[in-house]
């Protein structure tokens, strides 16, 4: 780590300080570039939205709050839209964001997404002018994906060189463009985060075992995502799909949701988990603060609307047509819509995570049990 919002201790004057405080909650002793605690927030992040209805919008009945405080479609690159979201980060205390570039945008492996990257780099570039200029300081990573290998959809992706090149792309487009400023890009021991989004459980084999060079990928510090089968989050991984288990205690990182793809029928398999009124999100985060803290705690998402993921504020009251349907409203035990309840309650958790705060309670739902004790605060 290189900052503290209250304290600015520097690493080089107190490694053994902050070494010691990741041991304490848990967690592993790696060393990021986060705001200084001993738990790190990281949330994915999607830039996949283009105005007048473009990009992923079609799929989604989500319709976010924007900054003049109405609820609607937006484009992913839009300069007002990211500095609300950035200020929404900052004030929930989130370290930094994972962008959602998983389909192929860099290297062309999905010609048709190419456009996804270049609305993550306009966020990129905000960062860059936020981080100048206010104390809680965000940063961002980016995921990519070697799931498409063989995929006939990504003719030229046909090995695991797809994660060099894409690696390649990342490095010189971002990490090393002088647009971009390196130290706004999160880093694990000194090194970019790359998270890699893959299907296969032994995909970490694959990679170790692949002949090609990796020049690029070294520079970075390779995480994954989706290593359990199907998409669904192994024990250490980034995202994708919750595990069936619920949440993987790890000392590096744990990732939680709100849920994920309910808009497939019941019994669909792995990806259908329901927010229930908001006690999936309630007792994932519960399972967390129970145990020993991680480094890191990765929520997905924050503007997933497609894959029904997203904790940011939305209407979820209508169902657009040819969308994917059907969603499951953002409703407590009430009965009534909540359209801020997973910001709310992610904002309130992150502040009993960090500082000890009593435990929010859900809206809609009857006053939840234990409160700051219940987590185990260094």
């Amino acid at each position: 780590m290189t900052l503290s919002k209250a304290i600015k201790f520097s690493l080089g004057v107190f490694p053994i300080f902050l070494q010691l405080s990741c041991i304490e909650a848990g967690a592993s002793p790696i060393k990021t570039n986060g705001n200084g605690d001993p738990t790190d927030v990281g949330i994915w992040y999607c830039a996949n939205w283009d105005a007048n209805g473009g990009g992923w919008w079609p799929m989604a009945s989500y319709r976010p709050l924007l900054p003049d405080g109405s609820y609607g479609m937006h484009d992913g690159s839009d300069v007002a839209v990211i500095d609300f979201h950035l200020q929404k980060l900052a004030e929930a205390q989130i370290d930094f964001i994972l962008f959602d570039d998983t389909n192929g945008d860099f290297n062309g492996y999905g010609p048709q997404n190419v456009w996804i990257k270049e609305k993550s780099k306009a966020v990129c570039a905000r960062i860059k002018l936020w981080n100048r200029s206010h104390s809680w300081k965000i940063k961002y990573a980016f995921a990519i994906g070697s799931f498409m290998i063989g995929d006939r959809e990504y003719p030229t992706a046909t090995s695991y060189d797809v994660i060099e090149q894409q690696a390649r792309c990342v490095a010189q487009e971002v990490f090393l463009n002088s647009d971009y400023d390196t130290n706004d890009y999160y880093q694990i021991d000194g090194k970019p985060l790359l998270v890699v989004l893959d299907y296969n459980k032994d995909a970490r084999t694959r990679w170790a075992n692949h002949p090609s060079g990796k020049a690029w990928a070294n520079r970075f510090a390779i995480r994954w995502a989706g290593t359990s089968g199907g998409y669904s989050v192994a024990a250490g991984d980034y995202g994708w799909a919750m595990n069936a288990a619920g949440v993987l205690l790890h000392p590096e990182v744990e990732y939680l949701q709100p849920g994920h793809d309910n808009h497939l029928p019941a019994g669909a398999g792995w990806m259908h988990t329901l927010r229930k009124n908001g006690d999936y999100y309630v007792n994932n985060w519960d399972r967390i603060l129970g145990n020993p803290l991680p480094r890191i705690v990765m929520i997905g998402a924050f503007n997933d609307y497609t894959e029904d993921s997203a904790v940011w504020t939305a209407d979820t009251s209508v169902d657009y047509p040819k969308s994917r349907l059907p969603i499951e409203r953002w409703q407590g035990h009430d009965v009534q819509l909540h359209p801020s309840m997973y910001w709310d309650y992610t904002v309130g958790i992150i502040r009993t995570l960090r500082h000890g705060a009593p435990k929010p309670i859900m809206a809609g739902s009857a006053p939840a049990s234990g409160g700051a004790a219940d987590r185990r605060h260094p």
